[in-house]
């Protein structure tokens, strides 16, 4: 058979049409990190799920490589959390990989999030004096200048003094103003509605409250009485009845009840309506405990080691709910979110008992039995908020002894307490109040310490 020339020219080219190019890698997919926080101290393992990856994969956090990425299959790979000191929020998570000389890259913009990972508070540049016996302390903006002040009572002064913030952590001397015979808890609100923040004094004796009205430069008109059940040591402000006016809700000692104090707009207050609360109440806090919209009621009482319950029926009246053990001698309580589940839960700090008692809410006005959690020291008084910025509410506590100190701890976000820190303070240390005090955008502690007759400045040096 005769083969033409060009015919075998044909089958040459057609061969060579037919060789396979060299194929491009191909691309990575990255979808997702977990977990997607970390402390600034890094060391934790993070693992990323996606596609395409090589055992040459290399993962990077805010464009730092981490130490280690371990390869387990071509849409998994683990990497050790470089450390961000200083520097927290969120951030992005790229992985690089390369093969056959050509990169690949794939990124979760602003998917990991760092918390500070060494928590730390230092003494500020001064110990503001008060008067005797400083028993609460609160803070606020009073004159809109931007930077938080400090108002405290003193019981056995019978005033209450005011301490602009200069910034850096700085005060002015404080100002007094005469507030009953014994002031005792406190409450910065707006009152009377004319956008200018007031202070609510309950009293440790017989006394009805004391509101002084705000002049918004931060100073205050002469002392307002508004009359109240007996002893009324323990405040709070809420619109209880959705009318737009703040109303007062106290928790009276000798009365062993919970006053509530209609507000009629202004400065004009409804005569008290008290409900039978335990022996000894001595704090309240208000907020939604079954999910209706109403503001209900947590009233602790000392001698009845216990923390009632209030469910506001929509209009300003309230049912009694359940009743719970406190632990001995509940000096304060607080409701927070403890457990990140959407549902409030509340905190017993106990004056005759080192750990705090933590009860977990159910969302429908009821409770868990308390669980301890920490190891104070007489725990006087405990504030919460998200110090080291995890997403996870922390404790702050007020440890009541003669050397006084403040423990702060820090929250899991599953309902119990991780890692706890101790801090010193002046003596006989009975409440703490939090707030930027030094704008470098950390919330930092005050601390009253009754003994010492000063306020301690704790300042967040979180990294």
């Amino acid at each position: 058979m005769r083969i033409h020339l060009h015919t075998l020219w044909f089958l040459g080219g057609l061969a060579a049409c037919t060789q396979t190019s060299p194929q491009a890698p191909a691309p990575i997919g990255l979808l997702s990190v977990s977990p997607t926080t970390g402390p600034t101290t890094g060391g934790i393992s993070v693992r990323l799920l996606g596609s395409g990856f090589s055992p040459q994969a290399v993962v990077s956090f805010d464009g730092v490589a981490s130490a280690k990425t371990s390869w387990e299959s071509e849409a998994s790979l683990s990497a050790t959390l470089p450390a961000h000191l200083g520097q927290v929020g969120l951030v992005d998570v790229r992985v690089q990989d390369v093969q056959d000389e050509e990169a690949r890259t794939a990124t979760l913009p602003k998917s990991f999030r760092y918390y500070y990972g060494a928590t730390g508070f230092t003494g500020g540049p001064e110990q503001p004096a008060t008067g005797t016996d400083p028993w609460s302390v609160a803070a606020e903006d009073l004159n809109g200048d931007k930077v938080a002040d400090l108002v405290v009572v003193h019981y056995n002064s019978s005033s209450v003094s005011v301490l602009l913030g200069k910034g850096g952590g700085s005060f002015r001397p404080q100002v007094s103003y005469a507030a009953g015979r014994s002031p005792f808890g406190l409450q910065i609100a707006d009152v009377d509605g004319d956008g200018k923040k007031d202070l609510v004094t309950g009293q440790y004796s017989s006394d009805p409250v004391q509101i002084l009205f705000g002049k918004g430069d931060g100073t205050f008109e002469a002392a307002h009485p508004v009359a109240t059940g007996a002893a009324p040591r323990g405040v709070a402000t809420a619109d209880l009845n959705a009318d737009g006016k703040l109303d007062i809700v106290t928790a009276n000692y000798t009365g062993s009840s919970v006053s509530v104090v209609l507000g009629q707009g202004g400065r004009n207050f409804a005569a008290p309506v008290s409900l039978p609360a335990g022996a000894g109440a001595r704090a309240v806090t208000v907020a939604d405990f079954n999910g209706k919209g109403g503001p209900d009621l947590a009233v602790w009482s000392e001698t009845a080691m216990n923390v009632s319950l209030f469910l506001n029926r929509g209009d300003g009246t309230f049912q009694a709910g359940e009743v719970y053990p406190a632990g001995p001698k509940p000096y304060f309580g607080l409701a927070v979110d403890f457990n990140s589940d959407g549902k409030l839960d509340l905190v017993s700090a106990n004056l005759s008992q080192s750990a705090l008692l933590v009860h977990l809410g159910s969302g429908d006005g009821k409770f868990s039995p308390g669980k301890p959690c920490g190891q104070g020291v007489y725990s006087h008084h405990v504030a919460s908020a998200d110090l080291n910025l995890d997403g996870n509410p922390d404790l702050v506590v007020a440890n009541y002894v003669v050397t006084g100190s403040v423990s702060v701890l820090l929250g899991r976000g599953d309902g119990s307490c991780g890692q706890e820190l101790l801090f010193p303070a002046g003596k006989a240390t009975t409440s703490v109040a939090l707030a930027d005090f030094d704008g470098d955008g950390r919330l930092d502690i005050a601390a009253s310490n009754a003994d010492s007759n000063n306020l301690s400045i704790l300042l967040n040096s979180s990294q």
